[in-house]
């Protein structure tokens, strides 16, 4: 049994976004990234319409793990996907949260992927999720782990304290976008000035 690092990453206006996973199964690198980017076309595929054209997809990677969860070999594969909405993007900090769960009732039986801004399609007139948008998102997230399932890959979450890890049994969409931290610092701020 190996475990594989997936890993998906694309573009935005003036910055980037990823998000990655560890699966387990018996199976060659290149049939787990195989799986992996099934999994993410079909994500893409059903939230495509909330996305604006500057959220793009620009390829997979897979590594086979090494015993401490390190990558070793890596397999890519190049995408070319973007958004198809009319919509104009909400800002890039501003985040659609995948809850996944475990058996584990703690923090560490949880875990997270943060997908590109929405486009403002996604957004009622309250500032929460369209509920088209999360029905898009439960389909394309059963649709993804579908994949790697059909890959024959266990999605699964690291306890990097103990380097253990835990099987993944389900997940949740809430309906209210998440600030990625992250991405607003990787803005450039620039200040203006005013008189007092």
């Amino acid at each position: 049994m190996a475990f594989f690092l997936h890993k998906v990453q694309g573009n935005l206006t003036g910055d980037f976004w990823s998000f990655g996973l560890i699966t387990q199964g018996s199976t060659s690198e290149a049939a787990a990234q195989g799986a992996w980017t099934n999994g993410i076309n079909a994500l893409w595929a059903a939230i495509t319409t909330f996305m604006p054209p500057t959220a793009t997809v620009t390829g997979t990677t897979t590594s086979t793990a090494s015993a401490t969860f390190r990558q070793t070999t890596k397999t890519s594969s190049p995408l070319a996907l973007a958004g198809t909405s009319a919509s104009v993007s909400l800002p890039n900090q501003c985040s659609t949260l995948l809850t996944l769960r475990t058996a584990q009732a703690t923090r560490s039986g949880r875990g997270r992927m943060n997908l590109p801004p929405a486009a403002v399609n996604a957004v009622t007139t309250g500032g929460v999720m369209l509920p088209g948008y999360i029905t898009a998102l439960q389909t394309g997230a059963t649709a993804m782990f579908n994949a790697l399932i059909a890959g024959g890959l266990n999605a699964v979450l690291l306890n990097r304290t103990t380097n253990t890890t835990t099987l993944v049994t389900g997940g949740d969409i809430g309906n209210v976008f998440h600030t990625q931290k992250r991405r607003y610092s990787k803005e450039q701020i620039t200040r203006t000035t005013f008189p007092l």
